[in-house]
C-alpha cells in the first residue's frame, strides 16, 4: 500500500480473529502486532495498532495499545477497557471489527465493532515520516521487534488516505460481509425480555420482530416484512431499519436512543400515542409524489432521487418534524411538458440543509423540461421547492 506521511489523515481498518489471548509479550516486553508500518533498520514506528495482555491481572487483564508516531512527537494509547476478541473469556473464533482514524484536526479516533473507544482516543497533531525514508507494512508484526507477532487471523485489511468517520466505518464493515446473514432469512423473530438482538456489519431481513428485549442496529442494516408486528422492547445505535413494502411495525416505546435511519420502503413505522418526533433520519424510497408523508424526525432526500410529478397535487410530498437534508442530486418529470407551477419536495419544521457539492442546478434537472419552460429549484422558507416558469421574452405593445 501506499503509505500515508506527511501528517496526512488517513484509517486502518481490519478484522481480527482470535481463539485465545497471547501470554508470549510478558517475557519480550512487546506486543503481538495487527498491523505497523515504519523502518526496521532505524527501529522506528509510524503506525502500530496491537494489544498488550497481562496474565496476572483478572481474568487474563489485554487491552488495546494504538500508537501512532512521527517526527513531531507522537501518540501512545493504551485503554484501560477489556475489549472483545482479546482475551480467552472472549467467544472462540469470533470476528471484531478494529479501525484507526487520525485526522489533524481531531487526532486518533479508534473504533472497534463501529464503536468509538473513548480510551483509546486522543486529540492531538504531528507530522509522519516519509514514506520514502524505508518504511515498511507489517501485517501480524510489529516494525522494532518482527518476532512479536500475532497469533490469529486477519482479514480485510485496508488503509484508506482519508479520515473516515463513524458512518463510513460501519460502511465499511458491511461491505466487507457482503452477502454474510446471521438470522434465518425471512423468518420471525421474538426478543425476550432482558435478551438482545445486535445487528452489526450485516444486512439481515426477517418477517415480523416482537417481544420486550433490546434491538441495538448497531451497524448494518435490518428489514422488516411482515404486515403487522408489534414490539414492545427498545430499540436502539445507528444502523438501518428498513421497512419493506407493505410491511408494518408498531413499537411501545419511544426510541430516543436510535439514531440511525428508517428507510421506509413502502411500510411503515408506528410510534406510541404521543410521539411526534425521534432523532432518527427518515428515506422514504420511492418518494409518493400523489400525497404528503410525514416522518417524525429529518428527512433525507437521497441521491439520484427520481420524481414524477403531478398536477392535482404539489406537495410537500416529505414532511420533517426535524430538518430535510438534500443528500445529493435528482431528478423530476413533469406531468405534461407545458405544465408550469411550483411543486414542494419537502418542508422541514426546523429548515433545510444542501448537503450536496455545488449547485442545485448543477445537481436537479427537470428529464422533460421544453424550450418554452425554465426549471428553478431552490431552498426557501423551510423547504425544498421545483418551480417551473414560461421562458422567452415577453412584449409589451402600447
Amino acid at each position: 500500500p501506499v503509505l500515508p506521511d506527511d501528517g496526512r489523515p488517513f484509517t486502518v481498518s481490519l478484522w481480527v480473529q482470535t481463539a485465545a489471548a497471547d501470554t508470549r509479550l510478558a517475557d519480550a516486553g512487546h506486543s503481538p502486532t495487527f498491523v505497523s508500518w515504519g523502518d526496521p533498520a532505524k527501529k522506528t514506528i509510524d503506525f502500530m495498532l496491537s494489544y498488550w495482555h497481562d496474565e496476572n491481572a483478572p481474568h487474563g487483564f489485554a487491552t488495546l495499545r494504538c500508537y501512532v508516531g512521527g517526527a513531531s512527537g507522537s501518540i501512545d494509547k493504551n485503554g484501560n477497557a477489556v475489549l472483545p476478541c482479546l482475551r480467552e473469556a472472549s467467544p472462540a473464533r469470533r470476528w471484531h471489527h478494529y479501525a484507526v482514524v487520525y485526522d489533524p484536526a481531531a487526532g486518533v479516533r479508534t473504533y472497534v465493532d463501529g464503536v468509538h473507544q473513548t480510551a483509546l482516543s486522543q486529540d492531538g497533531e504531528f507530522a509522519t515520516r516519509a514514506a520514502s525514508e524505508g518504511n515498511f507494512f507489517y501485517l501480524g508484526a510489529k516494525t522494532t521487534a518482527l518476532d512479536a507477532t500475532f497469533r490469529g487471523a486477519l482479514d480485510e485489511v485496508k488503509v484508506y488516505a482519508a479520515a473516515l468517520d463513524a458512518r463510513q466505518i460501519r460502511a465499511v464493515m458491511r461491505a466487507d460481509a457482503g452477502a454474510l446473514r446471521v438470522l434465518p432469512e425471512g423468518g420471525d423473530v421474538a426478543v425476550a425480555a432482558g435478551a438482545a438482538l445486535e445487528v452489526n456489519g450485516t444486512d439481515e431481513t426477517v418477517g415480523a420482530l416482537t417481544g420486550q428485549g433490546t434491538v441495538n442496529l448497531r451497524s448494518g442494516a435490518l428489514t422488516l416484512t411482515n404486515a403487522a408486528s408489534a414490539f414492545e422492547g427498545t430499540l436502539k445505535g445507528d444502523g438501518t431499519l428498513r421497512l419493506a413494502a407493505g410491511a408494518a411495525w408498531t413499537l411501545a416505546q419511544a426510541p430516543t436512543a436510535f439514531t440511525g435511519y428508517v428507510e421506509l420502503a413502502g411500510g411503515a413505522l408506528t410510534l406510541p400515542e404521543g410521539v411526534e418526533a425521534i432523532p432518527a433520519t427518515f428515506r422514504v424510497t420511492p418518494l409518493d409524489t400523489a400525497r404528503e408523508t410525514v416522518c417524525a424526525g429529518d428527512v433525507e432526500i437521497p441521491d439520484g432521487t427520481a420524481l414524477a410529478l403531478t398536477a392535482a397535487y404539489r406537495g410537500p410530498f416529505a414532511t420533517a418534524r426535524g430538518r430535510v437534508i438534500v443528500a445529493g442530486g435528482g431528478s423530476v418529470t413533469l406531468p405534461a411538458p407545458a405544465a408550469v407551477g411550483t411543486w414542494v419536495i419537502a418542508q422541514g419544521a426546523k429548515d433545510v440543509r444542501d448537503d450536496g457539492a455545488g449547485a442545485l442546478a448543477d445537481r436537479w434537472r427537470v428529464t422533460n423540461l421544453p424550450a418554452t419552460r425554465t426549471a428553478r429549484f431552490q431552498i426557501s422558507g423551510g423547504a425544498f421547492l421545483c418551480t417551473v416558469s414560461p421562458s422567452g421574452t415577453l412584449l409589451l405593445v402600447r
